[in-house]
């Protein structure tokens, strides 16, 4: 038994450098160097390491050690500051600490078990107390992942579904260990705590399997939604620049007509009335074929297109644009149009003497500034702090969340505000002009 023992605390090194490297992972991006064998082989470094008793050797240096080799894993496999890599495995060094201190005095208050015994022995209330650590300690830094790392969270009814396995689990953990410990040890009973300790195991992994497959059919789906939006942007796109250089090829007939009769009228000495046609065709009021809102293609034809949408409703619209022309995020030219869609529709239903959008599109320092602002007669975040759309289903009452999701699934940030009478959008974006 005694060997059973040793061998389980030489295994039971091995989750704290499987978690540091999950912990990673969640602040850190992978880097092109990072492979699995590369932290199976310092796996096999820090196993000895922290498994050996190395009686000369203080446990603070030793953690060190163990600490370096985690930072030249994170130095390898995971991009980002060094200096932030170094504080992450020592914050988390003091977390794993202080969640193990916490979980053997608690034990030993209950227990009236020696805090020495707990911390040095090798009985089986050891192995149980680090198995029960380490399921806490995963818990807490899968809940860790859902928020701050993952970009596929778990929605409401996820969480609690995971949370109430895990309760469940952690009841079973400590019912086991009160009726073997307490109360019997006979081998039908110890038999029975393991078949029902495996199941709960099977079955909370189990449920978060089927929940993450669940994650990724929603992010299926919507990226399915957001292609179909792209796909008929890009349709309307090309039926745009078609219909363009078909009135292009118009104009072109069209002015070969004029420059001829201009020919033979100043042939004929009548320069006056070649003068006064060009002040009546220069004095045409200018239309949405005339403008242009900046040299990048995409974003100009877009604008455009939602100009005359808002002129048709007589709403006035007006832009400001500074973007590198060669700058390509058709995921971000969807949420704008999404942007300008909605406040389109949200003035079109107050009097037109109110009506007014302004679309902001600034480019500095590698960031995409982009503010979308329409005008409102009432507070709508008072009454509706949640932007919850009372729109029936499709591709457009995807509305402000699938530009949230948009913009966060990229790194970028979103604030919705209220000020001087406008609704506000306003969207910063990391962006590269080598995209």
């Amino acid at each position: 038994m005694s060997l059973f023992y040793k061998a389980a605390e030489i295994l039971a090194c091995l989750p704290y450098y499987i978690y540091s490297v999950y912990v990673l992972g969640i602040f850190f991006k992978k880097s092109a160097f990072y492979r699995g064998w590369i932290l199976i082989a310092f796996g096999i470094i820090y196993l000895p390491l922290t498994a050996t008793p190395y009686q000369h050797i203080s446990n603070a240096v030793m953690s060190i050690v163990c600490m370096l080799v985690i930072f030249i894993v994170s130095f390898i496999c995971f991009e980002g500051n060094p200096v932030r890599k170094a504080v992450t495995i020592i914050v988390y060094n003091i977390f794993d600490i202080l969640l193990g201190n916490i979980l053997f005095y608690f034990v030993s208050g209950i227990t009236k078990t020696p805090i020495s015994r707990l911390t040095s022995g090798m009985g089986s209330t050891r192995i149980y107390l680090l198995c029960t650590g380490f399921f806490i300690e995963f818990f807490i830094l899968f809940l860790l992942k859902e928020i701050h790392g993952s970009s596929q969270r778990l929605h409401r009814t996820e969480a609690a579904i995971s949370l109430i396995f895990f309760l469940c689990d952690f009841t079973v953990c400590f019912m086991t260990y009160y009726v073997l410990f307490y109360l019997t040890r006979e081998k039908t009973v110890l038999r029975f705590c393991l078949v029902l300790s495996v199941l709960m195991l099977t079955a909370t992994l189990l449920v978060l399997w089927l929940l993450g497959q669940l994650q990724k059919k929603t992010q299926n789906d919507f990226e399915n939604k957001m292609l179909s939006m792209q796909l008929r942007e890009q349709k309307a796109l090309l039926a745009r620049t078609q219909e363009g250089m078909e009135k292009i090829l118009e104009i072109r007939h069209d002015m070969k007509n004029y420059l001829l009769q201009y020919k033979l009228l100043l042939e004929k000495g009548k320069s006056s009335e070649v003068l006064e046609d060009l002040e009546r065709m220069l004095g045409q009021r200018i239309s949405a074929e005339d403008i242009s809102y900046t040299k990048h293609p995409l974003v100009n034809s877009l604008l455009k297109h939602k100009y005359e949408t808002a002129k048709k409703l007589h709403i006035p619209f007006h832009v400001r644009v500074q973007i590198h022309p060669e700058y390509q995020n058709l995921d971000l030219m969807v949420a704008i149009s999404n942007l300008v869609d909605n406040a389109i529709e949200a003035e079109s239903a107050i009097p037109e003497q109110f009506r007014a959008i302004s679309v902001e599109m600034i480019e500095r320092d590698g960031h995409l500034s982009i503010l979308v602002q329409n005008r409102i007669t009432a507070s709508v975040l008072s009454v509706n702090p949640d932007l919850k759309s009372s729109k029936p289903g499709g591709i457009h009452g995807i509305g402000l969340n699938s530009v949230r999701r948009i913009v966060e699934s990229q790194d970028g940030l979103i604030d919705i505000f209220e000020e001087n009478e406008k609704f506000c959008v306003h969207i910063f974006y990391p962006c590269m002009q080598s995209q």
